[in-house]
């Protein structure tokens, strides 16, 4: 609880709530089961106060926020309004669906062979060493940000989509794995695959399925799924995608059957 001046607002506000909200993440901790915060701003009695809530992604993914910010909303309204919160029911639990997938892994044995080709695939190192645990953490870790035309995220969002019959990711790792095969020939390696970790939503309700039907649209929990996924343009012309020629179109093709072919999206 931190208590703010009456007089406080604008960008002053919001300075305080950063604070407030850089502090309850500082004070999360995994190893002492801290995973949720929550910093009530208090502008006294006569002005509405602002509540800032932080969760580790251990226990919130992103689809989460989507679920916990209305609901929010709606207790706050009925507290507000003097009447007792009523929220949506939850389907299936958080802890329904791990059990459900651990009691599903024997049944996946024949995956196997399709993963253990993935992550046995030649990758060519970026740089000049392996990682290094001691060195290359999330502190030293550099973030480049980078903001494209307006008509150039159309084109990435809608219309590649559109056209290939796919996804956003479809041509964004196309983009990737070309980037990184042209980044590698200009220092001397020819390499046509490219071995990425993948992060998926992980709330493909379907992946049960006969085991029993699964409602994850109100569960909050950490469903996020990371699997390997090899990328491969082999007999993809470089200099004529980058020039925007057909070669473009066929790495995109390409890297969206590759994608296609992971079993159940990586589950």
């Amino acid at each position: 609880r931190v208590d703010v001046d009456a007089d406080v607002t604008g960008d002053d506000l919001e300075k305080v709530a950063r604070t407030a909200l850089d502090s309850a993440l500082d004070r999360l901790s995994t190893a002492e089961g801290r995973l949720v915060q929550f910093v009530w701003l208090d502008r006294g009695p006569s002005i509405g106060g602002h509540l800032v809530v932080a969760g580790h992604h251990l226990a919130v993914d992103g689809v989460s926020w989507r679920i916990i910010v209305p609901d929010l909303v709606t207790a706050w309204f009925g507290v507000s309004s003097g009447t007792e919160p009523t929220l949506q029911p939850v389907g299936t639990s958080m802890r329904t669906w791990a059990h459900a997938l651990a009691d599903q892994a024997p049944s996946r044995r024949s995956e196997l062979p399709f993963w253990s080709s993935v992550v046995r695939s030649e990758d060519v190192l970026l740089g000049d060493r392996d990682l290094d645990p001691a060195v290359d953490v999330q502190a030293t870790l550099d973030k480049v940000r980078v903001t494209v035309p307006a008509d150039v995220t159309t084109a990435v969002v809608t219309t590649l989509p559109q056209v290939f019959r796919g996804g956003v990711n479809d041509g964004l790792l196309s983009a990737l794995a070309l980037a990184v095969a042209k980044w590698r020939r200009e220092r001397g390696t020819e390499t046509s695959s490219l071995l990425l970790r993948l992060e998926g939503h992980g709330r493909e309700e379907d992946v049960l399925g006969d085991a029993g039907l699964a409602d994850l649209s109100r569960t909050v929990g950490w469903f996020t799924s990371i699997f390997p996924v090899l990328l491969d343009l082999t007999d993809v012309d470089l200099d004529d995608a980058f020039a925007g020629g057909a070669a473009a179109g066929r790495a995109v093709k390409a890297v969206k059957e590759q994608l296609l072919a992971v079993p159940d999206r990586g589950m």
